[in-house]
């Protein structure tokens, strides 16, 4: 049987957004609170684990696309971008998904191919999936589009290029 992806044995191997850079991610379910612990270099990064159902929930609700935006913790967030939403007192945690003083930024860099890639490999979370893509100057998330690909099981009312 094979191994389940995620774990700290079997972390995801991902790609930033725009495809520059590798790191890898995995849950510590053990941890107390559960956390998802993003491996970027020598880097260690925690998120609270309930940001994976959270800003697909968010997404969802959002209904289009939505910039990704990406920021260190001491650089201020572009507003109505999944970065911003990632550590607005308004979000499901009231506040930082990022859990390391320091290190609680780039939430908009690393939250999202995670979440595109466990709907689009694992499955690991039911319903529509989302993901980001790269378009000249800028990144966006959608509720229901991953890599301009709609992956809905059956229909999907846009249409499957954006």
């Amino acid at each position: 049987m094979a191994e389940v992806k995620g774990t700290k044995e079997q972390p995801w191997v991902l790609k930033t957004p725009s495809g520059t850079a590798e790191y890898t991610m995995y849950k510590d379910e053990a941890h107390q609170p559960p956390i998802l612990v993003c491996v970027v270099g020598k880097t260690v990064l925690q998120y609270d684990l309930r940001c994976i159902q959270d800003v697909y929930d968010m997404l969802k609700k959002h209904g289009d696309w939505m910039e990704l935006g990406s920021a260190d913790e001491q650089k201020p967030a572009k507003e109505g971008t999944v970065e911003a939403w990632g550590r607005s007192p308004n979000n499901p945690l009231g506040g930082w998904y990022g859990l390391k003083k320091g290190l609680r930024g780039r939430f908009g860099m690393y939250l999202p191919p995670l979440t595109r890639d466990a709907i689009t490999r694992d499955r690991a979370i039911s319903g529509r999936a989302w993901g980001s893509i790269k378009e000249p100057g800028h990144q966006k998330a959608c509720s229901h589009a991953i890599d301009r690909r709609c992956l809905h099981d059956a229909y999907c009312e846009r249409t499957a290029y954006h």
